[in-house]
């Protein structure tokens, strides 16, 4: 059972996600335009087939060639227009991730905690506990977790089972990795709520998730 188990250590679990999962695998080119186009959609606009043009030609891409690259990691409009990248979304998904001033939300949980180590401004999330619906609120410096309540919150994870091939699109990952990323009070309401999922849910505090994320993340997050 998941409350008996030895819980992995944060490199062990990120090599393990790494093996399984796969990463942003995005060559120095494509990652400079991914980091920009990120943190150009923390304006809170979508992105045109235009602005991709223009941000690929500043580090020697071409519009297509950068879309391609993106495109995996993108929910994009009727319009075709780049509405949410790598888990930072202006949809609705469940956890609030205000940057700036600017009302935002990430697919699952851990996206909240890397994205900061690209994104590097002050950060305010909330989220709620699926069990209880209380709320967890957590603030970010620039890079560091500030604080979060309450104390005792936990942030969940699985290794997708998905070796042979990695997560391939945007609903790939929503399937296999974000539907369990979640922010709970407690490991006692995480393991309520996992009990019946039929799955292996590793619980990790806030400051454990963060350094998770910035590990697991590392070959974009260099060119940050």
């Amino acid at each position: 059972m998941a409350d008996t188990m030895v819980k992995p250590g944060v490199d062990e679990i990120v090599n393990a996600l790494r093996e399984d999962a796969g990463e942003l695998d995005f060559n120095p080119q494509e990652s400079r335009v991914f980091i920009q186009a990120l943190r150009l959609l923390t304006e809170g606009r979508p992105i045109s087939s235009d602005q991709v043009e223009q941000i690929a030609a500043g580090h020697g891409l071409t519009g297509e060639e950068a879309n391609a690259a993106l495109n995996w990691v993108a929910e994009r409009n009727d319009d075709g227009h780049i509405v949410g990248l790598a888990g930072l979304s202006l949809n609705n998904w469940g956890h609030k991730f205000n940057v700036g001033g600017q009302a935002m939300t990430t697919w699952c949980a851990l996206d909240t905690l890397y994205l900061t180590h690209i994104i590097r401004q002050p950060v305010e999330v909330e989220s709620p506990d699926p069990v209880t619906n209380e709320t967890i609120r957590v603030t970010f410096g620039s890079d560091q977790v500030e604080g979060y309540t309450p104390s005792s919150a936990v942030v969940s994870i699985v290794i997708p089972k998905v070796k042979e091939k990695g997560l391939e699109s945007a609903e790939e990952i929503w399937t296999a990795f974000c539907n369990y990323s979640l922010y709970f009070t407690s490991t006692e309401t995480a393991l309520e709520w996992f009990a019946d999922k039929h799955v292996e849910p590793v619980f990790l505090t806030v400051e454990e998730a963060h350094e998770l994320g910035g590990k697991w993340f590392q070959k974009v997050i260099q060119y940050a």
